[in-house]
């Protein structure tokens, strides 16, 4: 059975009959009068927006398919309860089904918030404020205030985080038209081996989102920035999301980024400020290494199952492999004295 046909058989069976007896009759709403509407479209993913019958109530139905996204819709629940604790703007998940349907699939109910994704938002000061502050708040978060939550994964500093960029950069070695030259391949591993003791000399770990672009942030009516799609939540360094949130919101507007990173550093404090900065080199160079991995895989995979290229991937592999490089040259990796100093 298909993916779509599956998705198809959930809705006309198991979920409807879940809203009529999980949502509809304790709340004593008319099943015929309530709508789905279909927010986002996924190929193993199914979100939908139940509206009350007074068209003011919303609820955000999200189904996970199979072993990894059980494991993402649980992990998104235990992120939401630690956001919400701390006061963090978030959807709350109110219920989580396990086993929806008799499959191996996974339902929850999340609140729904209004808003648009700073996709479609101008980079206005309020907006960058805003933005500011829930990741401050975020940030600020350090790991010995809450132990270790079980499915909340802790990503090593050093070995992890230079072995899981040796993958990227090994992806892009394999064969193909637009694989960047050896020796700047090289060059680059090098350069990020380098930084073993810096990452290693870090402190405590910040809870970060981990998945931060235009598209999982909300502005709401009232002016709040608000995190969306929190399965991917762990501790780690800050300097991640931020090198992140760099290239994929503020991209050339250096102007407001310069904005952001001094209300950021406000909420967070100058420790943990010149933390990030110190290893933010890193990230960025790790996160445009990751960007073209992506893009290359999908290139590959475009070519052999239809014979054409995405559109935008030959032209993103170039713009992030140079970026990549003018990182990489602008700032020399730390000597080990000096990272142990640190």
């Amino acid at each position: 059975m298909g993916t779509k046909s599956l998705h198809a058989g959930f809705l006309e069976s198991a979920l409807k009959v879940h809203i009529r007896d999980q949502i509809c009759k304790p709340r004593q709403w008319d099943l015929d009068a309530c709508r789905l509407e279909i927010p986002l479209r996924g190929r193993k993913s199914l979100v939908r927006i139940l509206v009350a019958p007074d068209g003011e109530e919303r609820l955000v139905l999200r189904l996970g398919l199979g072993a990894a996204q059980n494991r993402e819709c649980h992990a998104m629940r235990i992120a939401s309860d630690l956001l919400v604790e701390h006061g963090i703007p978030t959807p709350r998940v109110i219920a989580l089904f396990d086993r929806f349907g008799r499959r191996s699939a996974v339902l929850i109910h999340e609140e729904f918030i209004p808003g648009r994704t700073l996709e479609g938002t101008e980079l206005t000061p309020p907006v960058i404020d805003a933005l500011a502050q829930t990741l401050g708040r975020l940030h600020a978060v350090r790991s010995p205030q809450w132990g270790e939550p079980r499915l909340l994964k802790r990503h090593g500093y050093s070995t992890a985080a230079i072995g899981r960029f040796a993958n990227r950069l090994r992806s892009l070695a394999i064969p193909a038209p637009l694989r960047p030259p050896r020796s700047e391949r090289r060059a680059i591993s090098q350069w990020a081996r380098a930084w073993g003791p810096a990452l290693e000399g870090l402190g405590e770990h910040s809870l970060k989102h981990g998945k931060l672009n235009a598209g999982n942030v909300m502005i709401t009516p009232d002016g709040r920035a608000v995190l969306i799609d929190l399965e991917s939540v762990h501790w780690g360094s800050a300097a991640k999301d931020l090198a992140q949130l760099r290239h994929e919101v503020f991209e050339d507007r250096e102007e407001d980024w310069r904005l952001f990173r001094e209300r950021h550093r406000r909420i967070i404090g100058d420790e943990l400020a010149e933390e990030i900065d110190r290893v933010l080199p890193f990230f960025e160079v790790y996160h445009h290494v990751a960007e073209c991995a992506i893009a290359m895989k999908r290139l590959r995979r475009a070519a052999h199952h239809r014979g054409v290229s995405p559109p935008l991937a030959p032209e993103k592999i170039h713009r992030h492999w140079a970026e990549a490089l003018a990182v990489v040259e602008s700032h020399p990796a730390p000597a080990p004295a000096e990272a142990l100093r640190h």
